[in-house]
């Protein structure tokens, strides 16, 4: 119907409003049409922004560059084959720099920052992982042996512990406690077949043309979450990500240790630091489900734009039953801050817009159906408006392996938007939340 009308086309858009009057049952009338046509398709003529013609480019362009040096690079450099010792002498002093900035830069394990170590950290000096370990075999240990809490002074650990929350710290540590483990071996080993010490191996030499052509080697792909980064900014979002683990798991050890009070959680969760971000959504409507003693298949997810002060990070509030996630960007749209909702982008933006945090609150399905949640009816005041369900993905590539829940593990959920527009809108647009940005 948007393109359909009465044997004419019809097209409009946001800045342009065109018709094609043309009889269709006239081959005359369609021949002269069709040789009026631009041999480049607008964006516009699918429905999607103008700009999208020029993010569509800039992707092309990007990838024509990465297989001009990719095939350059292969023709005079081969550590393996060449017999320019120049070329080599200088791609060896490029990767022996690249693996010096990843030695100094990235850490072998979780840890702590030494200024806010806990004593038994301090002492352990172990690493995060190991404390955590530690913890749960003495509270483990404790219950066993049928020993008091107050001789103990467990009680609030057997509490953390049992939590859904408290196990996917764990998870996620030891999952970038591998990452580490991976970077550093294949660092070592390749620092040493430069040297002449070791034969290089398959493994080295793929990270050795990576790490020349400033890519992440796939060896370390093939246990890292998904990314698009080049190696550089790669880096650096790892770094990232351990920190924002490293303070939440600097948090959950002070509470342990009763030197803080209030919860160990921390009021707001960088969504795009895990490897497993759908597990914090599940995790969280879990303990909800604990606490409030229902099954967990019956609670889902209200969502709230929370504009607060970027990177704020304090305890939580009691009263929130749910979770604040940051760290999402809009792509295809941008966000009014005014309105408080999303919009057209400007003609003149090219980049990916920054979402305020999420505040995802966790209602019961039933409740929200039979209309009986006084909450929902009291904070969903805005009746002129539609939510449009943007879907959340970890990487702009939008793609990943199909799971056997059917969706693309790059695939994260769903969150509800507030618009002026009609969902087929947003749709055609192929507006969506991305995690992590190129």
């Amino acid at each position: 119907d948007e393109f359909w009308s009465n044997n004419n086309l019809f097209i409009h858009n946001s800045y342009n409003a065109y018709h094609i009057n043309v009889n269709f049952t006239n081959p005359l009338a369609v021949s002269e049409f069709l040789s009026t046509i631009s041999d480049v398709e607008q964006s516009e003529l699918c429905g999607m922004h103008e700009n999208a013609e020029s993010r569509f480019q800039e992707s092309e362009t990007r990838i024509l560059i990465d297989l001009l040096i990719g095939s350059q690079r292969s023709n005079i450099s081969d550590p393996m084959e060449s017999t320019d010792d120049a070329y080599v002498q200088k791609d060896d002093i490029i990767v022996q720099e690249t693996l010096s900035l990843v030695k100094n830069k990235i850490p072998k394990q979780m840890e702590l920052h030494s200024h806010g170590e806990t004593k038994e950290l301090e002492r352990s000096r172990k690493g995060m992982a190991f404390y955590i370990k530690q913890l749960v075999s003495k509270v483990t240990d404790a219950q066993r042996s049928g020993s008091t809490t107050s001789q103990y002074g467990e009680e609030r650990n057997i509490h953390l512990i049992s939590t859904a929350l408290f196990n996917l710290l764990r998870q996620e540590i030891d999952r970038f406690n591998r990452l580490l483990s991976v970077i550093h071996q294949s660092v070592n080993l390749l620092s040493l077949a430069i040297k002449g010490d070791v034969v290089m191996d398959e493994d080295s030499e793929q990270c050795y043309q990576s790490l020349l052509l400033q890519k992440v080697p796939i060896l370390w792909k093939n246990v890292s979450y998904e990314s698009n980064r080049k190696l550089g900014g790669w880096i650096d979002d790892l770094v990232e990500r351990i920190e924002f683990i490293n303070r939440w798991s600097h948090r959950v050890c002070l509470w342990s240790a009763g030197e803080i009070r209030g919860l160990p959680n921390l009021y707001s969760y960088w969504l795009s630091a895990f490897f497993f971000p759908q597990g914090l959504l599940l995790t969280v409507l879990q303990d909800v489900a604990r606490s409030k003693r229902v099954p967990v298949d019956s609670l889902k997810y209200r969502y709230e734009i929370h504009e607060s002060d970027e990177g704020t990070e304090i305890e939580n509030e009691d009263n929130i039953v749910g979770v604040v996630v940051r760290g999402l960007y809009l792509d295809g749209a941008q966000w009014n801050s005014s309105n408080h909702q999303i919009e057209e982008l400007s003609r003149t933006s090219t980049d990916n817009c920054r979402l305020p945090d999420v505040r995802m609150i966790a209602i019961q399905d039933t409740a929200v159906a039979d209309g009986d949640n006084k909450d929902l009816e009291s904070t969903n005041s805005r009746m002129d408006k539609i939510n449009y369900n943007c879907p959340v993905y970890k990487t702009g590539t939008r793609s990943g392996t199909l799971t056997s829940t059917g969706h693309s593990t790059n695939y994260i959920c769903m969150i509800e938007l507030p618009s002026n527009k009609p969902k087929s809108h947003w749709i055609l647009r192929g507006v969506a939340a991305l995690c992590d940005l190129e």
